[in-house]
């Protein structure tokens, strides 16, 4: 039975937004104060992170701990005095720098200690003291910020989002795990609707939620299905009413939106990208797509049949998992509007009014940025090329069963996720 960790998602959602801050490499402002991010290390090889894990730990003063590699590259993690991250030759780059590597030293801390509250206020005791004493005292506040920040909304209607998907995902019937997963997306953007609504009416005395632009982070730059990730986190990011800005070689997005919109957007990335993830390495240990072939063909026209390639069947699935992911997604949105607009029957319209003054506010802010960043030029998209029937069907099929569940992006004690090799 699995230990309940209520705090994790908002707190790797805080991470994130800190890793953002550090690479962008721009004074913050937060909390009516200006803060200039310490920079952190990377890390080359293992034996690198282990250097760092020796002298961290004779500093503050607690027991060794032991830095092996993993071979997934989806995970960091700590379990029992051993830290388990993933080298850059298995994709793992996100995971060699020294914010993860000192977030699985507070685990280690919290181990020593006794402490078994997972993410909670004890974990990040620890872990704003990991920051301050190696060196990051700027961005272990920066962090207790962000996450303070984070959890000032009310979270009942995350806890009831949390016991819907709950049940999408245990149960073994793919038409019940679809109708708990539409309820949730539903509330979610209900959720969404409410919050506008109540932007719309603050009273003029009081400073209302505005517009902000954020960095997330997706790789590092050649890494392998950059592209698949933009696609499925700026179609997320639509359907939540925030616009998005993409790097050119497709590293990061710069999401612009209101601060809640923004949280539920990276949250449901996190967490439908982990199990494409896993539903896509599941369906290629299986070797259905060694049945197909593809059709080349040369200089004179003449076709050549070839083996199909699992990079080949990988990026359909994928592909197709996103595509039916973003219409489910859609169709939510839709369906909530729809239900909102039948529950208040006095004002039919108040929610498509109230989004579209949200849509007008975001539109504004993406604008402002693009002239103060000079933005120009247009995302190139996803490739194209040849295609697994197989693997579109097998995508179409995990993507409609996916649980858009925030918190299964990360499942282990200390893990987290990235896009898969």
């Amino acid at each position: 039975m699995t230990t309940p960790d209520p705090d994790r998602v908002t707190l790797y959602d805080a991470e994130n937004r800190l890793i953002g801050w550090i690479d962008r490499g721009d004074p913050v402002r937060l909390d009516g104060t200006t803060w200039i991010p310490e920079t952190d290390p990377l890390f080359a090889t293992i034996e690198e992170v282990a250097d760092f894990c020796a002298a961290a730990t004779a500093r503050l003063g607690v027991p060794p701990v032991t830095v092996r590699a993993r071979r997934g590259a989806t995970r960091a993690e700590y379990l029992d005095g051993e830290i388990r991250v993933p080298p850059l030759d298995v994709g793992g780059a996100w995971a060699m720098r020294g914010l993860v590597v000192m977030h699985e030293l507070a685990h280690h801390l919290a181990h020593v200690a006794g402490d078994v509250d997972g993410h909670g206020p004890g974990f990040r005791t620890h872990l704003y003291r990991v920051l301050h004493d190696l060196g990051q005292p700027t961005n272990a506040r920066l962090l207790e910020l962000g996450f303070a920040a984070a959890t000032r909304p009310a979270k009942d209607w995350a806890a009831t989002i949390g016991k819907l998907l709950a049940k999408a995902e245990s149960t073994a019937n793919t038409a019940e795990a679809e109708t708990f997963a539409a309820a949730a997306q539903e509330l979610a953007t209900r959720h969404a609707i409410d919050l506008a609504l109540a932007r719309d009416a603050v009273r003029a005395d009081h400073t209302p939620e505005l517009p902000e632009e954020q960095t997330y982070p997706l790789g590092k730059p050649g890494q392998r299905w950059l592209r698949i990730a933009v696609v499925l986190y700026t179609g997320i990011a639509r359907v939540n009413e925030v616009s998005c800005f993409i790097a050119s070689n497709s590293t990061a997005v710069y999401p612009t939106g209101f601060p809640s919109d923004i949280a539920m957007t990276n949250a449901l990335f996190e967490s439908l990208r982990a199990q494409m993830v896993r539903a896509a390495n599941a369906w290629i240990a299986t070797g259905e797509y060694k049945d197909e072939v593809v059709v080349q063909y040369d200089r004179w026209g003449r076709d050549h049949w070839k083996p199909m390639h699992a990079s080949t069947a990988r990026k359909s699935f994928y592909e197709a998992f996103v595509h039916r992911v973003l219409d489910r997604l859609r169709e939510g949105h839709e369906q909530a509007v729809r239900a909102w607009a039948d529950e208040h029957a006095e004002n039919p319209t108040g929610a498509e009014v109230a989004l579209l003054s949200k849509r007008e506010k975001v539109a504004a802010a993406h604008e402002a940025a693009r002239q103060r960043l000079n933005v120009r030029g247009t995302w190139r998209g996803a490739s194209t090329g040849a295609r697994s029937e197989a693997g579109q069907a097998a995508g179409f099929r995990a993507g409609s069963a996916a649980s858009v569940r925030p918190e299964s992006a990360r499942r282990l004690p200390g893990g987290r996720s990235a896009l898969g090799r």
